[in-house]
């Protein structure tokens, strides 16, 4: 497995990130929390599991953020 680091952080698999069903690495909520902001406008934000999109519904997975 390689490692990943990001901002000179390394990225641990199933906390920061997993692996989906095409062998692509996905960014969790969890990762993109310690980010601490959006990496794309809103318009482009396509993230599985981006905290901060507009009109996500409320799970256990996920939450509104304003911002």
């Amino acid at each position: 497995m390689a490692k990943i680091i990001i901002n000179n952080k390394e990225l641990k698999e199933g906390i920061h990130y997993y692996l989906d069903e095409r062998g692509r690495c996905v960014f969790t909520r969890q990762y993109h929390l310690e980010r601490g902001h959006c990496c794309k406008p809103r318009k482009e934000n396509k993230c599985r599991h981006c905290p901060w999109k507009e009109n996500m519904k409320e799970s256990k997975d996920s939450f509104i953020l304003f911002s």
